[in-house]
């Protein structure tokens, strides 16, 4: 299973870091398949595992970025990763709006902390930062992760959720 959701991750951030310039919306809008898939991973592998895959491809990303910020993706990918395995235990997964609403609430704090620590504590330009890039960025994140799912959940003429997550 582990295996599975560090493979996906891998693509997910060559998707995104090849791909996603494509489809991004006045250049800076676009959706962020890493966080997706690390949300979902996170939510199945539980917090250790999560924690591991957060790390990993956080680090990914930052080797792709720029020297300055190195470690601020792999910093946020891991609190966000092992916070969601550790409710992923707790939470109902077999709702889509539960999902969503876990994608939106980690990609919140996620954003958060990530301007927090990029602005250098400057809360205005943080708040700024997170409500003209991060809020259109989620709502681009939730509308393919809507697609995604239901694209994947389709079977024999309805949606069930519950294949996401094989027991």
């Amino acid at each position: 299973m582990h295996l599975k959701h560090a493979i996906l991750l891998f693509l997910a951030f060559v998707i995104d870091s090849t791909w996603g310039h494509e489809i991004a919306i006045r250049g800076v809008i676009r959706p962020d398949f890493v966080l997706m898939i690390l949300i979902y991973s996170a939510m199945g592998s539980g917090a250790f595992a999560g924690t591991i895959l957060g790390f990993s491809v956080g680090l990914l990303e930052d080797f792709n970025g720029t020297p300055e910020n190195l470690g601020l993706n792999a910093m946020c990918n891991t609190l966000i990763a092992y916070g969601v395995g550790i409710a992923g235990n707790t939470l109902y997964r077999d709702s889509l709006s539960t999902l969503l609403l876990t994608l939106l609430a980690a990609s919140l704090v996620h954003a958060f902390i990530y301007w927090l620590v990029f602005t250098r504590f400057e809360l205005v330009e943080s708040m700024s930062m997170l409500a003209t890039v991060s809020l259109p960025s989620m709502l681009y994140t939730i509308a393919v992760a809507v697609i995604l799912i239901l694209g994947l959940t389709f079977r024999q003429g309805q949606f069930n959720v519950r294949w996401l997550f094989p027991e």
